[in-house]
């Protein structure tokens, strides 16, 4: 597991970075002229797990804040999880594994396009998430790193307080379809998963993460209205004195 004080370093380089990619202009406008926030949900995941029968679900909500270039983003879900399935191994034995909690994720996203009244957004950007959650094993079968090593006791895990982060490189885009509404979708790599207090058994589900992989995409699309902070920053270059 990396050592916290890394991800620190980690996080703060690739935030420098994005901030270094903004003009000077963008920059300084930025710094104290914030154009609006935008308030979103994500309504990629309740679909998702709808089509899986008793799997449980999981609810997002998004709100982001535009400084010219540069966008202010945090996340917020929610959720319970829910697998069952056999193992052809053990006999058909069934097990069940169940995970609830909740996750944030925050971060900045920098705009490739070209600042328009309409606040169209086309963006990469870097985020940084941690998972808090309770999860429960019930099964006949224990593993070790060659197989089935145990096919008739019965394995009642349960595990309170478990705690996961990561880092996840993100593109995405937000567009406006009407008045104050506008529709997006962001395109997720999530790396350097960390875990905590997972002591009694592998977390087979993370909130926020999904399966327990060393790598993993995810896709949020989002429903958004935009709340407009009363335009840009006034101009800061000097008006031409009128003689006659």
């Amino acid at each position: 597991m990396t050592h916290p004080r890394t991800y620190r370093y980690i996080i703060s380089g690739c935030l420098l970075a994005l901030l270094l990619a903004a003009s000077p202009t963008a920059w300084g406008k930025s710094r104290y002229w914030p154009t609006g926030i935008q308030l979103s949900t994500d309504i990629a995941s309740p679909i998702y797990y709808g089509l899986y029968e008793g799997i449980g679900g999981q609810h997002e909500f998004n709100a982001a804040i535009d400084f010219a270039k540069i966008m202010l983003e945090g996340d917020y879900g929610f959720g319970a999880i829910q697998w069952e399935g056999t193992d052809k191994r053990a006999t058909k034995t069934k097990s069940k594994y169940r995970s609830s909690g909740k996750y944030f994720r925050v971060g900045l996203n920098y705009n490739l396009l070209k600042d328009t009244p309409d606040k169209n957004a086309a963006f990469l950007g870097v985020r940084y998430a941690m998972s808090f959650f309770d999860d429960w094993l019930t099964s006949k079968i224990s593993y070790d790193s060659k197989g089935v090593i145990d096919n008739g006791a019965a394995v009642s895990e349960h595990q309170k307080g478990v705690s996961a982060n990561w880092l996840e490189a993100v593109a995405g885009v937000k567009v406006k379809v009407w008045r104050f509404l506008y529709v997006g979708g962001t395109v997720r790599y999530k790396f350097w998963l960390g875990m905590d207090r997972a002591d009694r058994c592998r977390p087979y589900d993370i909130l926020g993460w999904g399966l327990n992989e060393e790598q993993r995409f995810g896709f949020s699309y989002y429903l958004s209205v935009r709340i407009p902070f009363g335009g840009d920053a006034p101009s800061t270059e000097s008006t031409p004195a009128i003689t006659q």
